[in-house]
């Protein structure tokens, strides 16, 4: 399925389950999708976003303008089971 997505999709989604398992969830959410976003270089939305100081640190985090930095586990909502 995935390989029938248009344009960089398949590898942004690649790229965010390989964030996803390196952070030891089992799950794929909107926060590992802007990281695989971050991650491909050659996507026109990484560049934007890099334009506006959102930034992906090697192994700790994204850096955001205003200090931030990405969570380390799922939204309560998807803890439950």
């Amino acid at each position: 399925m995935i390989d029938r997505m248009p344009g960089r999709v398949p590898r942004v989604l690649d790229l965010a389950w390989e964030e996803a398992n390196g952070l030891g969830h089992r799950y794929l959410g909107p926060e590992h999708v802007v990281l695989g976003v971050l991650r491909d270089d050659a996507s026109g939305v990484a560049q934007l976003l890099r334009t506006r100081g959102l930034r992906l640190e090697g192994g700790s985090g994204i850096a955001a303008p205003h200090g931030g930095t990405r969570g380390a586990g799922p939204p309560a909502a998807r803890r439950r089971q």
